[in-house]
């Protein structure tokens, strides 16, 4: 085969499949380098073209694995932005590094590490399932962050609780602190909810908890005509 030949067919193999990886034998890479040649173009290629077709692509994978409405709107939304991303990159630094610079680009904005392993996860799905790329690096994934919540000291619950100087205000937050009842359901209590057995008890609906004899004091200084809302 003439060599102009050669290099036609080549082009025409890889216009024929444009937009998916092609593999070649690495003998064959040995006996023709045009096809290293062509392999090289393709490796700096942007490959997370998104389009309606691609969009529709997804879309199917995702509802033929029962992903609610919502996923996948999410999942479109998460590789569009990255799609988006790709595009505003002056240089072009293959698909796996383009994906490890993204994911720091996300925590670099201040995103959370599960909104970026999320994204990875995302990405990952529609180059795999969607584009029918082969894995062959696992990406670096940010650590799962450990966030401690802001809990009260016993001192500081207590300064909040004298400085209420409204006896029926404080009842309120002795009850909401002490029973672990929501706000709409402490101002709903009614005094004929709470027994005092051997222990506090305040039913509420089919509910049952228990609140602090301290708190149960408060309640009497303060307490309203029965059958009446706290």
């Amino acid at each position: 085969m003439r060599g102009w030949e050669r290099t036609e067919s080549i082009q025409q193999l890889y216009t024929l499949f444009e937009g998916t990886k092609i593999y070649v034998d690495s003998v064959l890479m040995k006996e023709c380098s045009l096809f290293n040649n062509a392999l090289n173009m393709q490796d700096k290629t942007p490959i997370y073209s998104w389009n309606e077709s691609i969009k529709r692509s997804l879309v199917h994978a995702l509802q033929l694995r029962g992903y609610s409405k919502k996923t996948i709107k999410a999942y479109c939304s998460q590789v569009h932005r990255f799609h988006t991303f790709e595009q505003q990159q002056n240089n072009w630094m293959g698909h796996e590094n383009m994906i490890q610079s993204y994911s720091l680009h996300l925590l670099h904005r201040k995103c959370s590490h599960s909104y970026v392993n999320q994204a990875l996860s995302v990405i990952k799905f529609y180059a795999h399932k969607v584009l029918l790329h082969e894995e062959t690096v696992s990406y670096v994934r940010p650590k799962k962050e450990k966030k401690l919540p802001n809990v009260l000291s016993m001192n500081e619950v207590m300064l909040i609780l004298k400085a209420l100087h409204n006896l029926k205000h404080r009842a309120i937050l002795y009850l909401t602190y002490s029973s672990g009842l929501r706000v709409g359901e402490v101002v709903r209590l009614k005094t004929q909810d709470i027994y005092v057995i051997h222990s506090p008890h305040i039913y509420w609906k089919v509910e049952l908890t228990f609140a602090s004899f301290k708190c149960c004091s408060v309640i009497k200084v303060c307490a309203p005509p029965k059958g009446t809302h706290m």
